[in-house]
């Protein structure tokens, strides 16, 4: 907490993420209009104040849907997604990561390899081109994304248990002991990873949403 204190842009990131998050879930209170059917009649009204009807603070797309609903209906699904997202990348990179960590080896030296190559990719490019082949149904989104960020918490974790192995008598078997307190520190760092891979979710899921020109189901 002191360390956020003394972050004034942590604290205006936090509001601005937690303002979102509200908005997204009240998008029902907050918009009556529905963010899917079109109304012709209505076509690229400018926003209210600028000549707009007052119903719609944003304006309308081509097709007559309000754009303010589409934003905060959209921001629902965008956000369940990255957020599933990140968890499940987290989750696995945790497990592999720590496994790696403890057993060294031959397991220590695959992971370590498979995080390289996967790294030596851009996580963006990655995603999309697996998209491309997969689909774009919300699992597959969630599963791409996952793939895509695993190797940072991975490698992050990895890096608590494999020092206290290595200068410990008896190898992994006597770091059983070790393993709890040598890594609790690693997965805060590997926080601020999550929200480069909670980025690139929010990224993809718009790109997908732009290609379809409608809100993904």
């Amino acid at each position: 907490m002191r360390r956020l204190r003394r972050s004034p842009m942590a604290i205006v990131g936090g509001l601005v993420l937690l303002v979102v998050v509200l908005a997204s879930v009240g998008a029902p209170l907050l918009t009556p209009t529905d963010p899917v059917k079109p109304s012709f009649g209505k076509r690229l009204q400018p926003p209210g104040g600028l000549g707009g009807p007052s119903a719609y603070l944003l304006g309308t797309d081509n097709l007559g849907r309000d754009i303010l609903a589409r934003l905060l209906y959209g921001g629902r699904i965008s956000l369940t997604l990255a957020t599933s997202a990140v968890l499940l990348a987290a989750g696995a990179g945790v497990v592999v990561g720590l496994a790696a960590g403890v057993v060294g080896g031959r397991v220590d030296d695959l992971v370590m390899r498979l995080c390289d190559v996967q790294l030596a990719f851009p996580v963006i490019m990655l995603a999309i081109a697996i998209v491309a082949v997969v689909g774009t149904s919300p699992g597959a989104l969630v599963g791409v994304l996952a793939l895509s960020g695993w190797v940072l918490y991975a490698r992050t974790v990895r890096s608590g248990p494999a020092p206290v192995r290595s200068t410990t008598p008896g190898g992994g078997y006597s770091t059983v002991g070790s393993v709890g307190p040598g890594t609790l520190s690693p997965p805060a760092p590997a926080g601020f990873a999550g929200g480069h891979e909670f980025g690139a979710a929010e990224m993809i899921v718009s790109r997908r949403c732009a290609a379809t020109d409608r809100l993904p189901t």
